[in-house]
């Protein structure tokens, strides 16, 4: 299972996913998951600048 940030804003961040057998060279299923920053009474907030320094986007090492 691989991981990869593909987006990152003030709110939200975006990641692919891929599934694959390396050994076979077969790529079994990818995805991708959005996530929105909430706060504590689930209205929209910002990511912290800390957390968003530390997820650089790349580029995808799979199509999706």
């Amino acid at each position: 299972v691989r991981c990869w940030v593909r987006e990152v804003a003030s709110r939200r961040a975006g990641f692919g996913d891929a599934i694959d057998r390396p050994a076979a060279g077969t790529l079994l299923a990818t995805a991708q998951t959005a996530l929105i920053a909430l706060d504590g009474g689930h209205h929209m907030s910002s990511i912290p600048d800390v957390v968003r320094s530390r997820l650089g986007a790349v580029p995808d090492p799979v199509r999706l």
